[in-house]
């Protein structure tokens, strides 16, 4: 037998495990309600995967698990962690079970099996292959959440809810990703530009769950970059900036019609970020790119726009530009054709979510070591 479960998929099945699960990783108070609900998650599941008959040592089993997983669920009254959740010999008068042992026994009741089968003790539970389902009769229905989506304020009291109801729905975006209709449906659904971006970057980790943390690669890359071509652009002051427009030289698309616009004389990074007056209406761009209302180089509030959608990412240009490089996958869209390069280099480099170029490859091997 496994010798854990893994409780965060069982809480990842459904809306409600998954808002627990962000409530437990930010030690919220423990609550009378918030211990049922968990009961409730945890047995309703195990009931499924036991076909009601779910055996002493699968019930210690996920009472360890939980615990070990959650230290904060530990029982305050007893030398044994567990028994809060189940206590192997805590039935009998004036003893006490378990959550998981009486919300069990009540299930089997109510579908009218037996609760106690012994020999099946030493079969492994097999959560693995389990897909999100309505095991919860309180589970909303798709339709329910993506309406919920649709027309919730998203505000600091409602983050938490939308973000486990935005995780619970990728399969819908998936769908207009596909179709090639996320455009309008980032119109239809406000919500997907709030937060400075962050639902449209829990959308690209859970696309590219194995992708590699972006700063890391970044921090060490950057001063190598400045260090290696120390004499360009110093009319830049601000290094990341002047680091990108940087690679964007030494990472050409070759072949690629390049834009007679004499923009990129002055800002060598036009089409990927520009700056322009805060008083200016927003254009319409084809391809994501970035805006910054502020003079040229300056720090100001940041907008990434696609087609007519406005999204505001606050006043950090590097996380605005994480998220530009996020959200070629996210769009499913392409950026221009003459920095096809210059964007897969972020994506073998940084993100390490594609191959590296001929190009990308000669470009680091001048860098120091």
């Amino acid at each position: 037998m496994d010798k854990n479960i893994n409780v965060n998929k069982i809480f990842g099945l459904t809306v409600e495990g998954i808002a627990i699960m962000e409530k437990l990783k930010h030690n919220t108070e423990i609550t009378d309600k918030l211990l049922t609900k968990i009961t409730h998650i945890l047995c309703d599941c195990l009931f499924v995967v036991s076909g009601g008959r779910a055996s002493t040592t699968h019930k210690d089993l996920l009472a360890k698990s939980l615990v070990e997983t959650y230290p904060s669920l530990s029982s305050a009254a007893s030398d044994n962690a567990q028994s809060l959740w189940f206590h192997k010999h805590g039935r009998g008068i004036g003893k006490h079970a378990g959550k998981l042992h009486y919300r069990l026994e009540f299930l089997s009741k109510k579908a009218e099996k037996r609760l106690f089968v012994r020999e099946s003790g030493n079969k492994p539970l097999n959560v693995s292959n389990l897909e999100p389902v309505q095991i919860l009769d309180e589970l909303p229905s798709a339709e329910d959440m993506l309406t919920e989506l649709q027309y919730s304020i998203p505000n600091d009291q409602s983050k938490e809810r939308l973000v486990a109801v935005w995780k619970a729905t990728i399969a819908y975006r998936n769908e207009q990703r596909t179709a090639g209709t996320f455009s309008e449906f980032l119109k239809d659904f406000p919500v997907a530009s709030a937060f400075n971006g962050e639902l449209l970057a829990e959308d690209f980790a859970m696309l590219k769950p194995k992708a590699d943390n972006f700063d890391i690669t970044w921090n060490n890359l950057q001063p190598k970059v400045i260090a290696c071509f120390d004499e360009m652009f110093l009319h830049i002051s601000d290094p990341f900036l002047r680091s990108l427009a940087i690679i964007r030289v030494k990472n050409p698309t070759r072949g690629a019609r390049q834009s007679r616009d004499n923009s990129q004389k002055t800002n060598p990074l036009h089409k990927i970020i520009d700056w322009i007056d805060p008083e200016a209406a927003f254009p319409v761009c084809e391809n994501p790119q970035i805006f910054v209302a502020a003079e040229n180089f300056k720090s100001g509030d940041c907008y990434l726009i696609w087609k007519d959608v406005v999204i505001s990412t606050g006043q950090d240009l590097k996380h605005t530009f994480i998220l530009l490089c996020k959200g070629f996958t996210v769009f499913n869209t392409q950026p221009l054709p003459s920095d096809k390069l210059f964007f897969s280099f972020f994506s073998a480099a940084m993100l390490k979510i594609m191959p590296f170029s001929t190009t990308a490859n000669k470009f680091l091997m001048m860098l120091p070591k």
